[in-house]
């Protein structure tokens, strides 16, 4: 799974609730068995 930051929640992540639904989308698909690629471009 590759996950675009800037397309789950935009070109700043400056919020904790930011950064917890990053998680959730990486925690779900580690728990999955899924390799996860984080893209911070933009």
């Amino acid at each position: 799974m590759e996950l675009s930051i800037k397309n789950q929640i935009g070109p700043r992540c400056i919020i904790k609730e930011d950064g917890q639904k990053i998680y959730d989308a990486i925690h779900e698909a580690l728990k999955n068995g899924e390799t996860v690629t984080l893209d911070f471009e933009g």
